[in-house]
């Protein structure tokens, strides 16, 4: 919602972490309402945009979380190092599951089925890592750890920890294309202007 389009979800579950209690219907919508205000856009949605830590090496890529959702650029490393093992074609997109209305569905993923293949681990192990997706502790995980070595002993090349994930945006505002890739070198272009003002 509002100018930085902030996620409702995330605002909500914000405001319930500080408060330590669940908010009620009038909280909500009036919480909502907050987010088309410049305060509110800004407060909610420099927290969603910095509000983590991702250990990137480049802003470039918390840009493309802020589009794609966080953790999405570390993950699409992941898929190509997962996708380069298995010799699979898996679209780079940083979701490592399967998701209706946030949650993760039972059956599996094409990363997920992709990983199986590679017998690193077996299949409990496989699907709990991959449930941590979207918290910075998947890469500490063992099947982070093994696909990474994996990779790199196959490559000879170090492990990739982030990739821009590679997702084509569709809206009724969109007039041209736009990818998470472009929306993220642009905001990038943006920030550098900004940092380089004295």
């Amino acid at each position: 919602l509002g100018s930085m389009q902030v996620s409702a979800a995330f605002t909500i579950a914000e405001v319930e972490k500080a408060k330590n209690r669940r908010l009620g219907l009038g909280a909500i919508w009036k919480l909502r309402d907050e987010l088309y205000t410049r305060k509110g856009g800004v407060r909610y949605g420099t927290r969603m945009l910095l509000g983590y830590h991702a250990a990137y090496p480049s802003r470039l890529f918390v840009f493309a979380d802020y589009n794609a959702g966080r953790y999405a650029s570390r993950n699409a490393a992941f898929q190509h190092m997962v996708a380069t093992l298995s010799v699979t074609k898996l679209a780079l997109d940083g979701d490592l599951m399967r998701y209706d209305g946030g949650k993760p569905l039972p059956d599996a993923s094409a990363t997920e089925k992709a990983l199986r293949s590679l017998k690193l681990m077996d299949e409990e192990s496989i699907r709990a890592d991959l449930l941590m997706g979207k918290v910075y502790a998947f890469r500490n995980t063992e099947t982070y750890r093994r696909v990474a070595s994996a990779f790199s002993k196959a490559t000879g090349k170090p492990a990739p920890y982030a990739m821009l994930p590679q997702i084509k945006l569709k809206s009724p505002k969109i007039r041209h294309h736009m990818t998470t890739e472009l929306f993220a070198r642009a905001v990038m272009r943006r920030y550098e202007r900004c940092m380089a003002v004295r």
